[in-house]
């Protein structure tokens, strides 16, 4: 049966003459260099206003606040006791969570995803127009209608996009609540302070320019994948950026040749979060193994796909593309280590290990993977429902560790004086049995921790998490040893 496309070859003189060529490559549709500077530009309005406004309602009142400043002890019972916020803690928290309840941005986040998904529109079907006009000289223009499929993803990279640009002032404040409460009660100076929120706003940025890069190639793979198996394309080549920049096993299939609905196990071109590779359409006009009809798939002329299979190819685009945007895109971060060549690195010890000798006093908040845990062991060692959530370390965390428990006095009272060689080890202790897990109470700032114990080299580690339920996160606060291992 011919595709859409073979018969709209059969109505033109240049395509006629080109349909006993098969395996006939179409230019590439790239994202929109255009829509994402303009998607950038908007996001980056909004982190600004963001700034703006804690900027001028903290400043004064962090500064005024400084003589209430107090040192805390650490975060956790059992080794640590647990302590509550002093009272300018208190206050910055308060007004904190004000200031994130009167940042309404529901309203602009609709309008502004709307708006982007639109362009995407708009450009990938422009594209995709362009290049089968120009390869077999065929106008398949009136073919890309504003479709019930077409309008399903649109509305799917929506919802998606709505979602990320409200996690903004959400991660912001929820960030700057965590950061400056446990720096008073650090006992960090006010310039100390101030340094940090500057570095919580530049990391708003650079989460704002990856949405803005990413979504803009997420909504083009998804509807190029739509369109192009709607008109019957089902097959295309992969092909890289071709720079140093490109995953180690993106440059391995570059080159090869996939169908739509069966790709490679990274899925396709441009799903995977900051992938900026594409897809080369692979045309067959010749339709000599059809059975002759002119038919479409619902009995109709064959210029339009029926109901039921345009909903089936939009959900296939949906489910690859925006079925798990969140968990898929909070997985991902931007400023994950990258090799001499600039390829990202996977995550481990080492480069726990190489994060953790970086950090110093007023360092911008940089988040690692630390590992993997088993989120059932930890649900019957605890009772806490982890699944889907991503063990992290971040750059503030190993500060702490390091002012609390890398010092000589460690030592003194028996204990392992922590070294940043020592959170290579995080992922190790992640790993360890249901037995060796356990819920110890709240962080300074009224959290849920988990303790996660394991015996290495002659000492008893403990490394205390803290469950961020809003990012699905289970993050570090602290690593320390109880003492040595028994033998």
């Amino acid at each position: 049966m011919p595709t859409l496309i073979q018969t709209a070859a059969q109505a033109s003189a240049r395509g006629v003459r080109a349909r006993a060529r098969r395996n006939r490559r179409l230019r590439p549709v790239r994202p929109s260099r255009a829509d994402e500077l303009w998607y950038k530009a908007a996001l980056l309005a909004v982190t600004g206003e963001l700034k703006a406004r804690a900027q001028r309602e903290l400043l004064p009142l962090l500064q005024s606040l400084e003589p209430l400043y107090r040192p805390a002890a650490d975060s956790i019972t059992a080794h640590d006791r647990a302590s509550t916020p002093g009272p300018a803690a208190q206050i910055i928290r308060t007004r904190v969570q004000a200031l994130r309840q009167q940042f309404g941005i529901e309203g602009a986040a609709q309008r502004l995803a709307q708006a982007a998904t639109a362009r995407a529109a708009q450009s990938t079907d422009a594209r995709l127009a362009d290049s089968v006009r120009r390869s077999i000289g065929i106008d398949i223009g009136g073919f890309l209608t504003r479709n019930t499929a077409m309008q399903q993803v649109m509305d799917a990279a929506t919802r998606a996009n709505i979602g990320l640009i409200k996690s903004l002032p959400e991660q912001y404040f929820d960030t700057i609540a965590e950061r400056l409460t446990a720096g008073i009660d650090a006992g960090l100076r006010y310039e100390d302070l101030a340094g940090q929120l500057q570095s919580l706003g530049d990391v708003t940025d650079h989460r704002a320019k990856l949405i803005a890069r990413d979504q803009t190639s997420k909504m083009n793979g998804a509807m190029t994948m739509l369109r192009q198996t709607s008109l019957g394309i089902s097959r295309y080549v992969w092909q890289t950026a071709e720079d140093e920049r490109v995953r180690t096993e993106h440059a391995a299939l570059d080159g090869q040749e996939f169908e739509w609905d069966t790709p490679p196990a990274t899925g396709n071109p441009g799903e995977p979060v900051n992938c900026r590779c594409v897809a080369v359409p692979v045309l067959d006009l010749d339709d000599s193994g059809g059975d002759g009809e002119d038919g479409g798939d619902d009995g109709s002329s064959g210029l339009t796909l029926g109901g039921a299979v345009n909903t089936g190819l939009a959900a296939a685009a949906i489910g690859r593309y925006f079925g798990e945007w969140a968990s898929a895109y909070d997985g991902f971060n931007p400023d994950q280590p990258r090799d001499e060549h600039g390829k990202w690195t996977e995550a481990g010890g080492a480069s726990l290990s190489a994060a953790a000798k970086s950090v110093k006093p007023g360092c911008a908040l940089v988040k690692h993977p630390a590992g993997s845990f088993d989120a059932k062991d930890v649900a019957k060692a605890t009772g806490h429902q982890l699944d889907g959530y991503r063990a992290i370390a971040d750059t503030h965390a190993m500060q702490h560790t390091l002012k609390k428990h890398g010092t000589a006095h460690e030592a003194s009272r028996g204990q392992k004086q922590i070294t940043p060689d020592d959170f290579g080890r995080l992922p190790s202790i992640l790993s360890t049995s249901e037995e060796n897990i356990s819920a110890i109470g709240k962080t300074v700032i009224g959290r849920d921790a988990i303790g996660f114990d394991k015996q290495m080299d002659g000492w008893n580690f403990r490394a205390v998490m803290e469950v961020r339920t809003g990012r699905k996160e289970l993050a570090l606060v602290s690593l320390y040893t109880i003492g040595k291992a028994k033998k």
